[in-house]
């Protein structure tokens, strides 16, 4: 079994994510994107252009929604 710490450290962030604290309709029409799609428009991204995975989307913190909710769906046998 994959066990996913609940309590591990959080990830060094260097650039945080807009998403995170964009309002919903920003979030909708992906209107917090806008300064990274100009900046892509005029020369080719690097890694150091994007920004850090949103908190929310960190692959630990999925996996752990994933597997409460595979077991919310297991057969009580």
């Amino acid at each position: 079994a994959i066990d996913v710490d609940a309590d591990a450290p959080p990830v060094t962030r260097q650039r945080w994510c807009p998403e995170e604290r964009a309002n919903w309709f920003s979030k909708c029409y992906y209107f917090y994107v806008n300064s990274l799609i100009q900046m892509g428009a005029r020369k080719h991204l690097e890694q150091s252009d994007l920004w850090d995975i949103a908190t929310s989307d960190e692959a630990a913190r999925v996996f752990r929604r994933f597997r409460e909710k595979l077991q919310e769906t297991a057969d009580p046998v």
